[in-house]
């Protein structure tokens, strides 16, 4: 599904950044707030020792270009798993009726809504308060989460929509954002910090087979799949990049975290940025301030693309590239994504959506206590040509 939702308007709201849809009837973009200072981590020791992790295999397997992954999930009471496509480009989970019927234990939020800009898909109906169980196998749930859940009864149309179709009760509606800095809720007023608690991943009550307290806020995913929280072995010879704090949480006890810097080269123009690791898309979108002179729109195949995180300074904590090729003929690089699209933003914000194949080269994290996001060797031999990692810890 969220192939078709590539979103093609650069927005800036509420300080989200980089993000692939918006609620609380706001428009989605893929970047926003200002360029920030890229920070390195120092290296450091012993941060995630004695914790534990809760592994969730992908259903549909190893990520491709073609297909979300996907994991599985129920809402609330419903009596069987369904295979959610997990979304780290957009935060909250968005069901149809037929997965979700609300119960005694279940509470009304209010009216809602999600907005897919490129697409001009605009779903809404109520807002609930409930419990979404987390599944190792279509059997077997292994952790809990309490968040707002959207239940879309209707789906209407942006104005000049490249695909939508207004319905009544649509169905088949099965997507779980679990983003950082990649949405504003799904009541109004949009709000930053209720977008952060709709997240299933960052928001666990109950875990299964470890103590939930040693299951630190946060993910690691992986091509073949995703972690709840993080460990010290999973993070060996990571490379770790400084997240600054979202200013609408300064001071709080449970602080937001703004979009990972970045540069983006274009044949060998390098300009400072931001960047989202998005399994959502299979392409990857540039911004025109840092498309080096190329209009919005496909990249022109054999343009050569340098990925730099955090900077262009040495020594580079991450780093990859790749020359556009055809979809048809990607080549030997597997983390060429399907097409580069610049996008039509006017902001001037130099953006960067890697899409998922991304994860065909590294693994990546984030650590949602202390504001990190990280960059691992996944082990696929085939990506060593066109990568770096120089670990912080």
């Amino acid at each position: 599904m969220k192939t078709r939702l590539l979103v093609l308007v650069f927005a800036i709201a509420l300080g989200a950044s980089l993000i692939s849809c918006g609620g609380g009837g706001s428009t989605g973009s893929e970047g926003g707030g200002n360029n920030p200072s890229p920070q390195t981590l120092t290296p450091w020791t012993g941060l995630y020792d004695g914790l534990n992790t809760i592994y969730l295999p992908y259903v549909n397997g190893q990520i491709t270009t073609a297909s979300v992954p996907s994991i599985y999930a129920k809402i609330g009471d419903h009596p069987s798993a369904v295979a959610f496509g997990m979304d780290t480009g957009s935060t909250g989970t968005v069901v149809s009726p037929e997965y979700f019927t609300p119960g005694d234990g279940d509470i009304l939020q209010g009216l809602g809504s999600v907005t897919y800009s490129s697409s001009g898909i605009v779903w809404s109906g109520e807002v609930w308060r409930t419990k979404v169980s987390l599944m190792s196998s279509s059997t077997e749930v292994v952790a809990e989460a309490s968040v707002d859940v959207l239940r879309v009864s209707d789906q209407t149309c942006l104005d000049h929509a490249r695909d939508c179709t207004p319905k009544r009760a649509p169905t088949g509606i099965h997507f779980m954002g679990i983003g950082f800095n990649s949405g504003t809720g799904f009541t109004l007023p949009p709000n930053v910090v209720s977008a952060a608690a709709n997240n299933p991943f960052t928001n666990l009550t109950y875990t299964k087979n470890v103590p939930l307290n040693t299951v630190r806020k946060g993910w690691l995913l992986t091509n073949q799949g995703v972690y709840l929280g993080m460990s010290s072995e999973l993070t060996k010879n990571f490379a770790f990049v400084k997240l600054e704090q979202n200013p609408a949480t300064l001071g709080s006890t449970t602080p937001l975290w703004q979009s990972a810097p970045a540069a983006v080269g274009v044949n060998g123009v390098v300009k400072q940025g931001v960047s989202l690791v998005d399994t959502g898309v299979g392409e990857m979108l540039i911004s025109p301030v840092a498309a080096n002179g190329y209009a919005p729109g496909d990249m022109p195949l054999g343009v050569s693309i340098d990925i730099l995180f955090p900077s262009q300074a040495q020594p580079q904590p991450a780093y990859y590239n790749f020359v556009v090729t055809s979809p048809t003929n990607p080549g030997l690089n597997p983390m060429t994504p399907g097409t580069v699209i610049v996008s039509e933003d006017t902001s001037g914000i130099v953006f960067v959506n890697t899409g998922r194949n991304f994860l065909q080269g590294f693994n990546y994290l984030y650590d949602g206590v202390s504001g990190y996001v990280g960059y691992g060797d996944n082990g696929n031999n085939a990506a060593n040509l066109y990568r770096a990692i120089v670990p912080t810890q």
